[in-house]
């Protein structure tokens, strides 16, 4: 039986605290590089999909925006924030793309979320 999935892959995401955890990510439509020219491009991680709460927030830098490039990662001061003395924390987390003139988002990806506390902590 085939199937159409409208729905986001799946992409478990480990980040460490203290570290930059920033990852290029380049979207494509149909094969060829996605111009996403105004889109708005937004990543969040929860303790769970339905929790109102907003453990942290992706940093989204543009690379090149005609070409669908992006920097997409996690503050690791935030990280470490989040962890709040403990070894790790682990949730869930989601990026959605919102483009020009467009009434609903598109989630993309999803899946676990796993912060591991740092254990080499620079001064600088």
């Amino acid at each position: 039986m085939a199937e159409i999935n409208s729905g986001p892959d799946i992409l478990d995401w480990k980040v460490y605290a203290g570290d930059g955890n920033v990852e290029i990510f380049e979207f494509l439509l149909a094969g060829d590089p996605w111009n996403l020219t105004g889109a708005i491009i937004e990543a969040q991680a929860r303790k769970t999909a339905n929790d109102t709460v907003i453990a942290i927030t992706a940093t989204v830098t543009m690379v090149d925006e005609t070409l669908g490039r992006y920097l997409i990662g996690w503050n690791g001061v935030a990280l470490r924030a989040l962890l709040a003395g403990q070894d790790q924390w682990v949730g869930e987390w989601d990026l959605q793309v919102l483009v020009a003139n467009a009434s609903l988002p598109r989630t993309f990806l999803r899946g676990r979320f796993t912060a591991v506390s740092d254990v080499t902590r620079t001064s600088a």
